[in-house]
């Protein structure tokens, strides 16, 4: 709870931070800049697969988080470190998955703008808003990118999804328990063996 609110704490004050600066400088509407910032969060790049604005924003707000005895910290940190900045999967989603589990993420749709989860209005692409005006903020960024960023999750999934069960075979096969025909072996009771498994799958990491 305290990471959430932490992260919640970081925005609020960046973002004011940046309205100050720019208010001091010519006279806008609070609004107005408040908009033109989440734009230039949004804002993506050729060279990436990620926002890297947004991608440095969040990894940024972790790391300034005070309470660094924190396990759930401890876990993200080491999440975050395992993915070279620019690859899948974003900061966004190893914090969600962190918060709310792996599981709930990849089932659920999530606002391109906002982050909004069960967001139900999507494009052409399968890229999922919650509403109109995050639609209309995220334009002109999806115009351009909108069928890469579709590919790229479409190829991520099938990535995952091919070393998962990869991964299920090795551990099967390692375990020394299991025949090749399925029977468990060596008197250990069926129990154990799934429980076995499960602590193995539950060690990998993301990568």
């Amino acid at each position: 709870m305290s990471l959430k609110l932490w992260l919640i704490l970081y925005t609020v004050r960046d973002t004011c931070k940046f309205v100050e600066t720019v208010l001091e400088k010519e006279e806008h509407k609070a609004s107005t800049i408040i908009r033109n910032y989440i734009k230039q969060l949004l804002k993506m790049e050729q060279a990436y697969r990620i926002r890297p604005n947004l991608e440095r924003y969040l990894r940024n707000a972790v790391q300034a988080f005070p309470y660094h005895h924190c396990l759930l910290f401890q876990a993200l940190i080491k999440n975050l470190a395992a993915v070279e900045f620019g690859s899948l999967p974003d900061a966004f989603y190893l914090i969600m998955s962190v918060f709310s589990g792996q599981r709930m993420v990849e089932t659920s749709h999530f606002c391109a703008t906002c982050g909004a989860v069960t967001s139900t209005k999507r494009c052409c692409k399968n890229i999922y808003y919650c509403h109109p005006d995050c639609q209309k903020i995220d334009w002109c960024n999806h115009k351009m990118f909108c069928e890469k960023v579709y590919k790229e999750k479409q190829d991520e999934k099938r990535r995952c999804s091919l070393r998962d069960s990869a991964a299920s075979k090795t551990i099967v096969q390692n375990d020394g328990s299991t025949s090749s025909d399925g029977i468990i072996r060596d008197g250990q009771s069926k129990d154990k063996h799934v429980e076995k498994v499960a602590s193995a799958l539950a060690d990998i990491k993301f990568t």
